[in-house]
């Protein structure tokens, strides 16, 4: 980047070529050339601003300058000469109050002056007859506009508004610098952060904590005040961790709202202004953008991540792609810690069977074998009821069985319910409600 930019001779050429009445010395376009050279942050660039008013007093001498950044991460920021520091305002969406006037203007179409020749890298804007002068900036990793006002009216000369455009040029270059110095900076940040919220949650092998400790290690490392994680239960997304909510939606149809939406298209959906969008769920007054990013493996979805913000943060681009990369480490950690519990439970399941195996080895009388049966499956598998139901005389009679229920039957018919079916089909019946089965006939009240 630093080979396209302007050499320092080149700097006080353009200046003292440019500027009305009389060129500056070189004594005074080297300050502002050294501090274009050297623009590395956005507080420099409010600098900028001053050193203008400073070494150009008769091209700058204004009540205010302004330096707008539509760069996704940046704060604008205009310089007062009268105030100790710089006051901040949105770049996306924002101006300050003292521009208020100015955005309207923009806005509209109360423009005196707009050259042509100077195409899409930026244009001098002179609105309400002098008043303000407006230099908009592209670049290529943002936008930027250069604002210098009065309170009075004034004239600007051609050759100051050609003095003003080459101005623009030379701030446009140091921003490009400021823009790509900043873009490093917080690449090499959020790969730190990335990295130690990798390290925190890899050795977390059980869900439930799992899912409370990626909550509150984004809404930690990476400052967001509302975070929230559901998973997928069934047709409804549930809450499992949240910061930041006084009032928590606890489940939500993955048919209504942004974070279904997500979960549907399995992909991030980003809103800036949840107000203009009629999906959004306000779980809080004063939340102004959401982030809903899908969790999921190749084959399946387990939830999303969602972030919110308030005035304070407006979301961006940047901080979908930040949470998209938290988000595929949190999907990586929720399917290890799926695996493990499966594993976990199938070795609790292996156990279960030793011992039982083990149990009844030295049993030889029926009813004590099967009360140890009922009694270790309930204790092991925290079962509330197990019952073992033998055939005799074309019924199903119940020889052992341990549980929290009363009124139990003791025979049924082998042409009745639940159980007659499994031997009729001679395989096993898994029913997740029994009462949505025709063929239930209750054992015991209360299943």
């Amino acid at each position: 980047m630093a080979a396209h930019r302007p050499a320092l001779p080149t700097h006080v050429t353009l200046l003292n070529s440019s500027l009305p009445g009389g060129a500056l010395s070189p004594d005074d376009a080297d300050p502002l050339a050294r501090l274009l050279d050297a623009l590395a942050s956005a507080q420099d660039v409010v600098s900028l601003c001053a050193v203008l008013q400073t070494y150009l007093p008769s091209l700058v001498s204004h009540d205010w300058a302004a330096l707008l950044l539509s760069e996704p991460d940046a704060h604008a920021r205009v310089w007062q000469p009268d105030a100790a520091t710089p006051s901040h305002w949105y770049a996306l969406g924002g101006w300050p109050t003292a521009l208020d006037e100015l955005k309207h203007v923009v806005q509209g179409s109360s423009l005196s002056h707009a050259p042509e020749s100077l195409q899409h890298l930026f244009r001098l804007l002179i609105i309400q007859e002098g008043r303000y002068v407006v230099v908009p900036l592209a670049l290529s990793e943002g936008a930027a506009v250069l604002c210098l006002g009065s309170l009075e009216p004034a004239a600007w000369s051609a050759a100051e508004q050609q003095s003003l455009m080459q101005i623009g040029a030379s701030v446009r270059l140091a921003l490009r610098q400021v823009l790509l110095t900043a873009s490093m900076q917080r690449l090499d940040r959020n790969t730190r952060l990335l990295e130690a919220t990798r390290a925190t949650i890899a050795h977390t092998l059980e869900l439930e904590p799992l899912l409370r400790q990626v909550v509150e290690q984004i809404a930690l490392r990476y400052g967001y005040p509302l975070v929230s994680l559901y998973m997928l239960d069934g047709d409804m997304l549930q809450c499992k961790h949240q910061i930041g909510y006084q009032n928590v939606i606890q489940r939500v149809p993955i048919t209504t709202g942004i974070m279904a939406r997500a979960l549907r298209q399995r992909q991030t959906i980003c809103v800036t202004d949840v107000r203009a969008n009629p999906e959004f769920i306000a779980a809080m007054p004063g939340v102004v953008s959401e982030i809903a990013v899908p969790l999921q493996s190749e084959q399946t979805v387990y939830g999303v991540l969602n972030i919110e913000s308030t005035r304070d943060h407006r979301l961006g681009k940047h901080d979908q792609t930040v949470l998209e990369a938290v988000a595929t480490e949190v999907s990586s950690a929720i399917e290890r810690a799926i695996l493990y519990s499966a594993t976990h439970q199938q070795a609790q399941q292996l156990a279960v069977i030793d011992h039982l195996r083990a149990a009844i080895a030295s049993q030889l009388d029926l009813d004590a074998l099967g009360m140890t049966i009922v009694r270790l499956l309930r204790d092991q598998l925290h079962f509330e009821f197990v019952a073992i139901l033998m055939i005799q005389d074309d019924m199903l009679c119940l020889r052992a069985w341990c549980g929290t229920y009363q009124r139990i039957r003791s025979r049924m018919r082998l042409e009745e319910g639940l159980n007659g079916l499994a031997i009729r089909k001679q395989q096993p019946l898994l029913i997740k409600n029994v009462h949505l089965e025709p063929e239930y006939v209750g054992v015991a009240d209360g299943i």
